[in-house]
């Protein structure tokens, strides 16, 4: 049976007020108009909720049952808007993130920082993984939320956001490639390559694109499973390095190193994606931060088709890597 609001609110201020005319004034609207929700109300029980008399009102057998019922329906609607108050505010809470290197170091920082100086009380775990790891804390529930490069597909998780980034080679700033717009596969013949380790998308992307001609690209090859390590070999002149922008943001800021993308058609972009466990409800910090970073991401998407411009010389540092 489906009753009125209003009529369930007017119904509850007569028999805490004890008086129609009580309750009027309280709520500053007719007494007729409260007369007239409690008769509809009494109609559709078809059972009186009141004894009237000249003492005042006094609520029947029905009524003290009705009474029940709407003080918890009202009670449940004020947790549901308390609900949605905290998860406007998002007052307190802790939220886990597993994501990979180059993520926490560049993309999440900026992200928790701008989230905490509007919900202070929120605290975070970061926990860096590589992307399987990622992938499984997430759906063991250990993470309330992962970020990743390219993360593998599972049925229990759900990619929430996602966009593109380029793919390419990162140099030593006197290194003949530092200044090109583009690069392909073939203009790394012969150089020393440092490449992340089969854990990563990366290089699973790598291998794709190298078919028959695996000899002759990687006939001198450093592997890690650090991008950090990877940094410090290119800065040292050690070699080129195959990644994405997102993780150097500072470095290439700061003119240590040169980010060279491979032309995209003859490579694939590279994805970041956060993902969450699916059919599972985030709790009220969590689902706050969530949406943040989906902002985030598109943001990113939109920093990185800029910074691939061939004019582009920096990248912000907030959202880019």
């Amino acid at each position: 049976m489906h009753f009125q609001w209003i009529a369930l609110r007017y119904f509850r201020e007569t028999v805490q007020t004890r008086s129609i005319r009580k309750a009027a004034d309280q709520l500053n609207i007719a007494p007729s108009a409260i007369n007239r929700q409690i008769l509809k109300l009494e109609e559709q029980l078809k059972s009186p909720l009141f004894e009237r008399s000249s003492k005042g009102l006094k609520l029947t057998a029905a009524g003290e049952v009705f009474y029940r019922y709407v003080l918890k329906t009202h009670a449940d609607l004020d947790r549901a808007i308390a609900d949605v108050d905290d998860l406007r505010s998002a007052r307190r809470g802790h939220v886990v993130v597993a994501c990979e290197e180059g993520i926490a170091k560049d993309f999440l920082p900026a992200v928790i920082g701008a989230f905490r100086a509007q919900h202070r009380h929120v605290s975070f775990g970061v926990h860096v993984r590589d992307m399987q790891t990622v992938v499984s804390d997430v759906a063991e529930g250990l993470a309330d939320l992962g970020i990743a490069f390219s993360p593998s597909s599972e049925p229990c998780i759900r990619r929430r956001r996602e966009t593109a980034v380029a793919i390419g080679a990162v140099v030593h700033p006197s290194h003949l490639l530092a200044d090109c717009a583009s690069i392909k596969l073939t203009d790394l013949i012969g150089e020393t390559l440092i490449v992340p380790d089969n854990g990563f998308s990366t290089r699973r992307l790598f291998n794709a694109q190298l078919g028959g001609d695996a000899e002759l690209v990687i006939g001198r090859q450093l592997e890690t499973n650090s991008f950090e390590t990877m940094t410090a070999l290119i800065k040292a002149g050690v070699g080129v390095g195959i990644r994405s922008r997102v993780g150097i943001a500072g470095e290439i800021g700061r003119g240590e190193v040169a980010f060279v993308p491979f032309e995209e058609r003859s490579f694939p972009r590279e994805t970041v994606a956060a993902i969450v466990k699916r059919n599972r409800i985030l709790p009220v910090a969590g689902a706050c931060f969530a949406e943040a970073v989906d902002d985030a991401l598109s943001q990113l998407g939109d920093e990185r088709l800029q910074a691939d411009q061939p004019d582009t010389i920096s990248v912000l540092p907030s959202l880019a890597g």
